[in-house]
């Protein structure tokens, strides 16, 4: 966010209800209310990361005229494989096998 807003962007990066210091789990509207509350009638582009992703596309459809330029960022966890997994595998579209 730092080189940003060296470059004069105006960056802003709320806690998501339920994380930091904050209760709750419905934040459709709380972006737009953020919006609001900082004086700005639109916003030039929304970059929402994993969990922030829904409120970051509920604000986009709910509010097309104030959200431009969404990007939206999720990448599921996915826990590491154990080499067993890998062996035996040889079918086109799936793991190669890999000598463990």
């Amino acid at each position: 966010m730092a080189p940003l807003a060296a470059e004069d962007y105006h960056v802003v990066a709320p806690d998501q209800r339920g994380y930091g210091r904050t209760t709750g789990w419905d934040n459709r509207p709380d972006l737009i209310c953020l919006v609001n509350a900082l004086g700005y009638t639109e916003v030039l582009s929304i970059i929402s990361n994993d969990f922030g992703t829904l409120p970051g596309t509920y604000a986009l459809l709910l509010r097309p005229d104030i959200f431009k330029s969404p990007v939206q960022v999720s990448i599921p966890f996915v826990a590491p494989a154990t080499p067993a997994v890998f062996r035996g595998v040889d079918q086109p579209g799936k793991w190669t096998s890999i000598s463990v």
